[in-house]
């Protein structure tokens, strides 16, 4: 395998970008990539990143290239780690890291670094092969630095989404909760009203595909999307916007008629026309068969990377 072609392939696993170690590490010095960048294949994102032209815009590839420039092992944090969690009110960028506390700091311009002294495994997890602090870590992160109403809501959001228990609140506090921390009070009177075997404000199919998403190491999936290009062609159950990914949950209670199917098929046939992915997941798997819908996820997600890739090439 050529050189150019092992940089792409790189590249397509990061979302579009790659570091100059990286580079380097296939056999591309420093005046064999000058020459890329000038042929106009690449960008400079920082002096240690670079991106492919032609790499679709992707929530990821934002993480990816603050996590390359930062170097070393730092795990995505705070509203970053939130907004790969699928939570709504926060962005990606600026991107947030940890770094292990006493590690010599460098200028970095594609992210916000923070330290800490405790960062223990059960606090990590991986999505889409980064390293980013669990959902449970990440409220504890933030509580300090929102408003204690938005903290609540983030709370609610996630437990209500698969990503995290009223249960594991309690023992995190335990473990994890010592004086001193900005917004631990707020978070035992939170405990307080959530014991934890009280269920979560949502539940049912489209959270259990989440929790299921998280175990897998996969990023959660948006619940009750609006899609349509021109026109509004429906609400779908889940979907990846960023991957031109829909899953639609097939029960008996909502899809079992005649009519139904029928509609179902129609509004399929208008998502793919677009340039979309639409999966089913049936019930049974969902609740009996997990690594079923794990690989149907992530399986879908690459074929609406790859679509979208090649048709950015082609417009390019």
């Amino acid at each position: 395998m050529d050189n150019d072609l092992c940089l792409r392939s790189l590249a397509a696993s990061q979302f579009g970008v790659v570091s100059r170690a990286q580079a380097r590490s296939l056999g591309i010095d420093r005046s064999a990539l000058a020459h890329r960048l000038r042929r106009g294949e690449w960008v400079e994102l920082s002096p240690r990143v670079i991106r492919a032209v032609a790499a679709p815009d992707h929530p990821m590839l934002d993480v990816v290239a603050g996590v390359l420039d930062v170097g070393g092992d730092p795990t995505v944090c705070r509203s970053s780690t939130a907004a790969v969690w699928g939570l709504p009110g926060f962005r990606v960028t600026p991107v947030h890291v940890l770094r292990e506390h006493g590690l010599h700091p460098r200028p970095d311009r594609l992210a916000v670094v923070h330290t800490s002294r405790a960062l223990p495994p059960g606090h990590l997890a991986l999505v889409d092969g980064v390293r980013v602090t669990t959902p449970l870590r990440t409220i504890f992160d933030l509580a300090g630095t929102l408003h204690p109403g938005r903290t609540e809501r983030l709370l609610d959001n996630a437990a209500g989404r698969g990503l995290c228990t009223y249960r594991g609140l309690h023992r995190m506090l335990d473990s994890f909760g010592g004086r001193g921390r900005a917004g631990m009070q707020l978070l035992r009177e939170l405990a307080a009203d959530r014991p934890p075997g009280v269920r979560p404000p949502e539940s049912g199919l489209e959270a259990r595909v989440n929790q299921i998403l998280l175990r897998d190491g996969q990023r959660p999936l948006e619940r009750q999307v609006d899609l349509g290009e021109d026109s509004w062609t429906g609400r779908f159950d889940l979907a990846d916007r960023a991957d031109n990914f829909v899953l639609e949950v097939q029960s008996e209670t909502y899809h079992g008629s005649v009519l139904d199917c029928r509609r179902d098929a129609e509004r399929r046939r208008e998502l793919e026309a677009a340039g979309w992915v639409v999966e089913e997941a049936l019930a049974f798997d969902i609740w009996h068969r997990p690594q079923v819908v794990a690989d149907l996820v992530r399986d879908g997600r690459r074929r609406g990377r790859v679509a979208r890739l090649l048709r950015a090439e082609a417009a390019a």
